[in-house]
Order: C-alpha cells, then structure tokens, then sequence
C-alpha cells in the first residue's frame, strides 16, 4: 500500500510492504541512510526526478532503515518515509525508486 500526498510543496510518500506468500526470514534493504541516497531514492513525475529533502544537518527526510521482516505470523513485513519536493499540481500519479526495489509505479497523488 502506498500513500502519497502534496501539501506546502512537499510530497509525503508513505509505503507498506507485506510480505510475499510463504516468505520468511529478514532482509535489509538498507539500515542508516543508504550510502548513495541522494542518488539511489527519487520520485518521477512527467519527465523529471524529485530527490529526498535533507534536514539541516544534512541527513535525508526519511525512514532511517528499510528492513523486511517475513515472518508467516505478520501480515505487514515493513513501513517506509520519504518527503520529496512536490511536483507541480497538474502532475495526478507519480513512481518511487528505492534502492533494491522494483519502482513502484503509477501512484494518485492527493492534496495540491
């Protein structure tokens, strides 16, 4: 499930994996913030990439780790963060990339 809205030129992505059938075990798509997030963790929208913001020390606005639990008694295997400078309020759907990640593609946008 994936949520994302706009509001005050900033896009919250918020994204909830379950885990595959029959999957188990732990995977770390990354713990910290990945080495290359500046490079490796952006939205597209028409034809333009949107990088994760940063507070003011520099880290970026977005879960401090991606670790997958696959266990058969949890039906939510992870959540995710991110906040991305908005695209322009004509854009309706946008894709994520995260790093180890198949793009997720074709998320509505709500909020202006």
């Amino acid at each position: 499930m994936v949520e994302a809205s706009r509001a005050n030129g900033v896009l919250t992505l918020r994204v909830r994996f379950q885990r595959a059938q029959g999957a188990s075990g732990q995977e770390s798509v990354y713990y910290g913030a990945p080495a290359n997030w500046k490079d490796d963790i952006y939205v597209t929208a028409g034809d333009k990439k949107y990088f994760l913001l940063a507070d003011t020390e520099g880290y970026p606005l977005a879960s401090d780790d991606l670790t997958l639990q696959l266990n058969d008694d949890m039906p939510v295997a992870a959540t995710w963060f991110g906040k991305f400078p908005a695209p322009g309020p004509e854009i309706q759907a946008i894709s994520l990339v995260l790093p180890q990640v198949e793009p997720l593609d074709n998320i509505p946008l709500s909020g202006r």
